[in-house]
């Protein structure tokens, strides 16, 4: 698709003046559909409540558009029938959606429905998914008529109204259009300096009261009910070469008062008891974590939120020890320097083990990853990281692959050296790891199993693991246990099998893997036996810590008729059970009906993805479905 080149210059940063949208000399006002797409698997599952269309909706209804608002998690109604009802209902004239970028089919299949029920319906789409690489995403997205790059609060306004009075869509700043079979992107917009002039999102209309009875999202050890959401700043100091901004490059912050004002509305109206501030990096300054934390302690209100290792030192912990901080989110990374070096973390081992030793001997619960395979990665450089992990088993550290995200600098480089060699079709496919590394296949192929394997090894897992319950509504299991730090007894509650997120003790702190129960195990076996005996051939999609210690102790997946699978080209170069894990394209060649899937949190996407491209397949299954299965 040809493209038209960019040739003005962002204007100086401003306010946002609402009301010169509030009116409009057009026949009619446009009735605009906001849909928050589906990010769980089925509904009462937990989930992270995406602030951006949030903001973006209160930014409209502040501007006097005629906003319809659904959310798509929170009913069983199939999503397109949805759509008819509400687009007839409310003569509905614009719909608009968005996220990032491994939520391409999801958002994608909204573009195709809204244009099926109704052809004459303006789409437009937002979130990273654009930002990151607007024509591609664009040339993806062939539902779509306008994309919106950036922060959108203004820009959704100003474009609804141009073409409410029809003018010139070239004078929008940050927008990306389709005309006459080429892509238009205009000028960039300049970001939102005062944060604290934009309305706080749009919590009523997105049903966060319906959000909060949920069971708690599976990230990070968080375990609070009626957690929400909340952003204190936007975008991050720090650049570094896996990351992606996706609101701006400039970081800005709120104001506290802004801030308290907002987190006291939430405990007020809504009664919510954990906040989880998602900033990219919320301790940027101290003089203001100090406030927060006294603002918290007020509230006795306990929060999760992002620092980094440099900025960790005991008077820090105490004070956010003293202020409810719950969990303290790091980035770790690797634990050799010339990685971290090149990732351009600008911290050092050192650092980390500083930090670590601090916040452990504080008995406070932390999360943190290593990544493998950035651009200097070598077995000598992966090595000096596994080493140092199983030198400190009592951190419990997560490890994976990294990827390369559209719009990061490893996106870039990956695509410039033709590692990803059609943009569009990465995208389509969910953006799987590719090998950006200086690692050979066969040293690959070593990598990855140490990620998956090593961790069931380690000395710090659950001892005299019990099943207690199982909820069939939610797939969430009870589980008791001791604590390898202290001996404690612990029972956990709602906690989702097959996730690679900690469960932290309830006395010390310590963090110990997602346990998976002798039960859950054999439940799946018995599942998988019925589903081979009545289909013939399965695959199995995702290889993962769990299915890998699932798929290797069990005779049962060594059978010929079932077929592992996983769209990472780095898992691909791995055997299971003396199996090859094999390409998508394999369901396909071997005409398989029945997929498995074993990433429970990313079940939407894969099942979107699956359904999008092999349209034979029949069943898409969750894992943790089968845990239930009759028989």
């Amino acid at each position: 698709m040809k493209t038209s080149p960019v040739t003005r210059i962002a204007k100086k940063p401003y306010e946002i003046d609402y009301g010169k949208y509030s009116s409009s000399d057009a026949p009619v006002r446009s009735r605009i559909l906001l849909i928050m797409p589906r990010l769980v698997n089925k509904v009462g599952e937990g989930y992270q409540f995406p602030l951006g269309i949030a903001y973006i909706s209160s930014s409209l209804k502040k501007a006097g558009f005629q906003v319809t608002t659904v959310n798509l998690n929170h009913t069983e109604e199939n999503s397109r029938d949805i759509l008819e009802r509400l687009i007839r209902q409310n003569d509905i004239g614009i719909v608009a959606t968005g996220g990032i970028s491994i939520q391409f089919n999801s958002i994608q299949e909204i573009a195709k429905q809204a244009k099926s029920i109704d052809s004459s319906i303006i789409t437009i789409i937002g979130g990273g998914l654009i930002t990151a690489e607007p024509k591609v995403a664009m040339e993806a997205l062939e539902y779509a008529d306008y994309g919106v790059i950036g922060e959108g609060e203004e820009t959704i306004c100003e474009l609804i109204y141009s073409l409410e009075k029809k003018q010139d869509l070239s004078a929008v700043d940050g927008i990306i259009f389709k005309s006459g079979g080429a892509l238009t992107q205009t000028r960039p917009r300049a970001e939102i300096m005062n944060l604290d002039a934009l309305p706080w999102p749009d919590y009523d209309g997105f049903d966060l009261d319906k959000y909060l009875e949920l069971p708690p999202p599976d990230v990070n050890n968080l375990g609070e009910e009626r957690l929400a959401f909340i952003l204190g700043s936007r975008s991050c100091p720090y650049s570094c070469t896996f990351c992606f901004h996706t609101i701006g490059k400039k970081y800005r912050k709120r104001s506290m008062q802004s801030i308290s004002d907002e987190i006291e509305y939430l405990v007020a109206k809504y009664n919510v008891k954990f906040l989880f501030m998602a900033d990219e990096l919320f301790g940027v300054d101290n003089t203001r974590v100090r406030e927060f934390c006294e603002l918290m302690r007020r509230l006795n209100l306990p929060w999760r939120g992002s620092f980094r290792v440099d900025e960790i030192d005991r008077d820090i912990v105490e004070m956010l020890k003293k202020g409810k901080c719950a969990i303290i989110g790091l980035g770790l990374e690797s634990a050799d320097n010339r990685i971290l070096k090149s990732m351009r973390k600008k911290i050092t081992i050192e650092q980390i083990e500083n930090a670590l030793k601090i916040i452990y001997e504080a008995n406070i619960p932390f999360s943190g990853n290593f990544i493998f395979g950035d651009i200097e990665e070598t077995v000598e450089t992966a090595t000096n990281t596994f080493n140092w992990w199983l030198a400190h088993p009592e951190y419990n550290i997560n490890m994976w692959m990294v990827i390369s995200y559209p719009g990061s600098y490893l996106y870039q480089y990956a695509c410039e050296n033709n590692l990803i060699k059609d943009r569009v079709d990465y995208l389509k496919k969910g953006c799987p790891a590719v090998n950006v590394s200086r690692l050979n296949r066969e040293e690959l192929n070593w990598l990855i199993r140490n990620i998956l394997e090593m961790p069931a090894k380690k000395a710090s897992n659950v001892i005299d693991t019990q099943l207690i319950h199982t909820d069939r509504a939610t797939n969430r299991m009870t589980v008791s246990g001791k604590c390898a730090k202290c001996g404690a007894a612990n029972i956990w509650e709602g906690i989702k099998p097959f996730i690679s997120v900690s469960i932290p003790c309830s006395k010390c702190a310590q963090k110990h893997n997602t346990p998976t129960p002798l039960p859950i195990e054999n439940s799946i076996i018995h599942a998988v036996e019925k589903l081979l005996e009545k289909h013939h051939k399965i695959g199995i999609w995702g290889i993962t810590f769990h299915s890998t210690s699932i798929l290797g102790n069990h005779a049962i997946f060594s059978d010929p008729d079932i077929v592992l699978i996983d769209n990472s080209s780095y898992k691909q170069m791995m055997t299971i059970n003396e199996k090859p894990v094999h390409d998508p394209s394999v369901i396909n060649d071997k005409n398989l009906t029945v997929i498995v899937v074993f990433y429970p949190n990313s079940f939407q996407q894969v099942e979107a993805m699956i359904h999008s491209t092999y349209p034979t397949v029949r069943h898409i299954i969750d894992v943790c479905d089968l845990i239930h299965a009759p028989g």
